[in-house]
């Protein structure tokens, strides 16, 4: 992966990650991830696949936490576990995934959900 790309990677990972905090994103909180999201140069599409197969295999369990992270992860960490995915075969790691879409919790899917329709708006808008 390009340099470039890894640092544009990272900041998308960072972003999404804030979906898998143990707090209450509130409209506004959505809003910011979108327009944050609106800077890079990703589509919907490559957007969805970092949200499914980059971070929230990653996070998810944070959700399923009684006292999970709610100010943020450690970016080490997270860039340093979804590079590990990455090396993974990608072929049995998306089949894992997609089984796992049901512990993500609607919450964090819900959420995913209003950030791309924010973004959809922006981008109409913009």
């Amino acid at each position: 992966m390009q340099n470039n790309q890894l640092e544009q990677n990272k900041i998308v990972w960072s972003i999404i990650s804030e979906l898998f905090l143990d707090n209450q994103l509130r409209d506004l909180d959505l809003n910011h991830i979108a327009k944050e999201l609106l800077k890079t140069s990703f589509t919907e599409k490559e957007l969805n696949e970092i949200f499914y197969y980059d971070v929230a295999p990653i996070c998810f369990m944070n959700l399923q936490n009684v006292a999970g992270e709610w100010e943020g992860f450690d970016k080490e960490w997270l860039f340093s576990e979804i590079q590990k995915n990455r090396n993974k075969n990608q072929i049995i790691f998306r089949l894992k995934c997609k089984l796992l879409r049901s512990l993500y919790g609607s919450l964090a899917l819900d959420q995913w959900a209003k950030v791309l329709e924010k973004l959809r708006e922006l981008r109409d808008t913009g």
